[in-house]
């Protein structure tokens, strides 16, 4: 079965160089694929790596695939 996406706080959203869709919302970050799909979740409520308050806005990077992510407290 597949698991149910359900945003709080949807702000920023992607499409990555993998065709995954990516959306920051509260405190962390849904990967979704093109069928919209949970992949994964990554994140949690926090400070320091991995953690955050509310993920904003993200971009991956065109040639390393890095992504960057705008945390707003």
């Amino acid at each position: 079965k597949e698991k149910e996406v359900i945003l709080t706080y949807p702000r920023g959203i992607i499409m990555n160089s993998l065709n995954h869709i990516l959306i920051t919302d509260n405190h962390g970050i849904s990967v979704l694929d093109e069928k919209r799909n949970l992949i994964m979740r990554v994140g949690e409520k926090g400070e320091g790596n991995g953690t955050f308050q509310f993920p904003y806005f993200l971009v991956e990077h065109p040639i390393n695939h890095k992504y960057y992510i705008t945390d707003a407290d």
